[in-house]
């Protein structure tokens, strides 16, 4: 998907009440691309005894 150099991004990371889901949303605004913001929403689940892994992240600088 093409983006400007106005892309932007927002993360929320949501706890449910009873604190077995973690809900996810990003959200892309792009006024050059986009005529409305783009969301995407998942949902995990918390799995007792389940390794949690972590993953890197390279910032790209569009170069």
């Amino acid at each position: 998907t093409p983006q400007s150099d106005q892309m932007e991004f927002v993360e929320r990371f949501e706890m449910s009440a009873d604190e077995t889901r973690m809900q996810y949303t990003l959200t892309g605004t792009d006024p050059v691309t986009f005529t409305e913001p783009v969301t995407v929403k998942t949902d995990w689940v918390w799995t007792p005894g389940r390794e949690v892994y972590t993953s890197d992240c390279v910032l790209w600088d569009g170069k």
